[in-house]
């Protein structure tokens, strides 16, 4: 009879377990995005680059459920500002609406701080 009540209290446990490791396993993630998402463009605002960004981001604002999506042209540099904005932010939320001068440009001069490269 004692060796009966082990095993039942032995089942009764993995039970509990399971079901607490289950309803851990439903336990929503931290929702994405936490806070505005940021879309740099290397050009000025009214250009074809800045209409691209704010299509994509009225269509990102609908897709992600009303979410914050913030357009930030940050000119000059054939877009390497807005590069080096991207990069140093390294959070996950910001993005970066480049054209070809991303890929160009540091084929055109040895002086380009920031290539494709750095954005893995």
């Amino acid at each position: 009879m004692i060796a009966r009540l082990g095993i039942l209290a032995l089942r009764l446990a993995v039970l509990w377990l399971a079901v607490l490791l289950g309803l851990g396993a439903m336990a929503p993630a931290a929702a994405w995005p936490e806070r505005p998402i940021r879309i740099m463009v290397g050009f000025q605002a009214g250009g074809s680059s800045d209409a691209v960004a704010r299509l994509l981001a009225e269509k990102l604002r609908s897709e992600l459920g009303g979410a914050s999506i913030v357009v930030e042209n940050r000119p000059g540099a054939n877009g390497q500002i807005a590069f080096g904005v991207m990069l140093s932010a390294n959070d996950n939320h910001t993005f970066l609406l480049m054209g070809e001068g991303a890929v160009i440009t540091p084929l055109l001069s040895s002086k380009v701080r920031h290539t494709v490269r750095d954005s893995r």
